[in-house]
């Protein structure tokens, strides 16, 4: 009997594990401020622009004033005016030049998630005032979820990190990771985890097109790119069955990106597009598709003389491995397919009888229809 009940605790204890494995998966781009690496101890102040590589600090407020990223490098260099190291990964911490504020990442759920989030503060220097520092998360201005609050003390040492930590389970959709940092404070090792894994790789504002010539140019551009790979373009001739055309990797800016990308579509025919943006652990997001009706033969075709007695002309340019097939008015094969060149070519034609001749000019994406008269 007492085989059996220890059977079922080894059973519960496995059960409990396999349901309460934590979430290690970091979804914040640049986490622990290491890029881009800065070339010397301390004052490297990335201002007037407030980002620093997928981060922000939001634009000042009355009595908050803002002077952008102090980004502070160590490498274990004794250093004045903050630790002497980072807090755990790296070499690199950052707080807010000469004031105090948020400093913030954007990002996405596209369904329900248990979302864990920390970091890590310190002291910039003993002295002043003692202060707390907190993590928010936020959806537009509401304050949704809010980490422990850590408390320092007016003369406490610089070299103490200490953590916050919080949980939440938060809907779809857009929100905001904020540290709150005092004036004395200095960030680190930011952490943002989602069970399930839902975060949006791609935040996309808009995806459009136009034709110029023969040429498709789609132009798009996003919000937020977070873990993101790569962009796949999908082409289209009927809107329901795609095609990869080409690939642009991703400039995984959290702070969002412009991209471009040209495609020839041959013919005049209309032309469908959409994108499917690929993130990292390979989840998909993909746009709605657009339509784009360029005017365009690639290939001409230029054929002299016409009427014709012994040698024809044939003139082709934009064409790729362009051929030729001479057809009877009945549909018969007279001369079978021949390959041409691009440019200037001769067909001997003097061995066919005086009569109305169709030529099928034929590349790899198109087809032309030529009427010929044989004297």
């Amino acid at each position: 009997m007492k085989k059996f009940y220890l059977l079922l605790i080894l059973v519960f204890v496995q059960t409990v594990l396999l349901f309460a494995q934590p979430c290690t998966t970091n979804f914040l781009n640049n986490p622990s401020f290491e890029s881009p690496t800065q070339p010397s101890l301390g004052n490297n102040f990335p201002a007037p622009n407030n980002t620093f590589n997928g981060w922000n600090i939001p634009s000042a407020t009355s009595g908050v004033p803002v002077g952008g990223f102090n980004v502070i490098r160590v490498d274990g260099t004794t250093y004045s005016g903050g630790p002497n190291n980072a807090s755990g990964v790296g070499n690199q911490y950052v707080d807010i030049n000469s004031g105090g504020g948020f400093v913030q990442q954007n990002f996405t759920l596209t369904c329900t998630s248990d979302i864990t989030f920390s970091g890590w503060f310190s002291r910039r220097e003993p002295g002043g005032t003692g202060f707390s520092s907190r993590i928010d998360i936020n959806n537009g201005a509401t304050v949704v979820a809010t980490s422990t609050v850590v408390a320092f003390t007016s003369n406490e040492s610089e070299e103490v990190w200490k953590q916050v930590t919080g949980t939440a389970n938060l809907p779809a959709g857009n929100y905001t990771f904020r540290f709150f940092v005092d004036d004395f404070a200095n960030i680190d090792d930011a952490f943002l985890c989602t069970s399930p894994g839902c975060v949006l790789p791609i935040s996309l504002l808009n995806f459009s097109g136009i034709s110029n010539k023969c040429a498709d140019i789609l132009n798009w551009k996003t919000s937020t790119e977070i873990n993101s790979s790569r962009f796949e373009i999908e082409h289209s001739r009927d809107g329901i069955n795609y095609n990869v055309v080409g690939t642009v990797p991703s400039k995984n800016a959290t702070i969002g990106s412009s991209y471009s990308f040209q495609y020839n579509a041959a013919g005049s025919a209309a032309s469908y597009y959409r994108l499917k943006a690929v993130d990292l652990d390979g989840r998909i997001m993909q746009s709605s598709s657009i339509k784009l009706s360029s005017n365009c033969d690639l290939m001409t075709v230029n054929i002299y003389p016409n009427p014709v007695t012994d040698f024809l002309n044939i003139n082709v340019s934009n064409a790729s491995s362009p051929r030729i097939i001479v057809y009877s008015m009945d549909g018969k094969i007279i001369v079978p397919i021949s390959n041409l060149k691009d440019g200037t070519n001769k067909l001997n034609v003097g061995h066919l009888v005086k009569g109305i001749y169709i030529l099928k000019l034929l590349n790899d994406t198109e087809t032309k229809i030529i009427k010929l008269s044989k004297m």
